[in-house]
């Protein structure tokens, strides 16, 4: 199979294109900012692909009553000084009596590596179904499949995530003013920068 490490260039290059075609094929991609000598990055990404890398990654759980839902599901090669982030949703009533079994291949040496803490944080949770529903849309876009609508309708409305299917309505309560009192003005100070002052005087514009 080929594998394309592809770059974005300038200003605003479109960074799901030049990423979705690095991890479609398993290379890598990378951004070069504006104004910066190309050469550099390109060096980075010949190295890349003439490295060997850590492939057939693979996790392992144990003590799992069902299988946990993963994302990315395939998990792309991982090159020198690179890193990958791999979430894993778990039930909450196993999330301390769990560990993980992570391995791979590194030219054709296997690797493992046993784990068994288990970090509980909700911000984490809503990261995880945030990349799943963003595998599952990718899914979606080329595999019509109503399962994959329905997981992201119940990813999205358990995780607070909004999604094409999904909408929220946020509310705010607050307590009405009662009419023996009165509502006061309070000024508040703006710190403008040196460039926006002229923004303080309009009729200067008019001169």
């Amino acid at each position: 199979t080929t594998r394309i490490f592809s770059f974005g260039l300038g200003y605003s290059p479109s960074r799901a294109l030049v990423k979705g075609l690095a991890q479609a094929t398993n290379g890598a991609s990378i951004f070069v900012p504006p104004n910066s000598p190309v050469d550099e990055y390109v060096a980075i990404q010949l190295r890349q692909a003439l490295t060997p890398a850590f492939t057939n990654f693979r996790l392992q759980w144990y003590g799992l009553s069902v299988s946990p839902l993963q994302s990315p599901r395939h998990i792309p090669p991982v090159f020198p000084n690179s890193r990958v982030l791999i979430y894993t949703l778990l039930e909450k009533d196993e999330e301390t009596q769990i560990g993980i079994i992570i391995g791979g291949d590194n030219e054709g040496e296997k690797m493992d590596f046993t784990n068994n803490v288990i970090r509980q944080a909700d911000t984490i949770r809503r990261l995880a179904a945030k990349s799943l529903i963003k595998e599952l849309l990718y899914k979606l876009s080329y595999q019509e499949d109503s399962n994959f609508k329905q997981q992201i309708i119940e990813l999205s409305l358990t995780h607070h995530i909004l999604s094409p299917f999904t909408a929220f309505v946020g509310m705010e309560e607050h307590k009405l003013i009662q009419d023996d009192q009165r509502s006061q003005t309070r000024y508040i100070p703006n710190q403008i920068s040196e460039g926006d002052q002229h923004l303080l005087f309009p009729s200067a514009l008019s001169t």
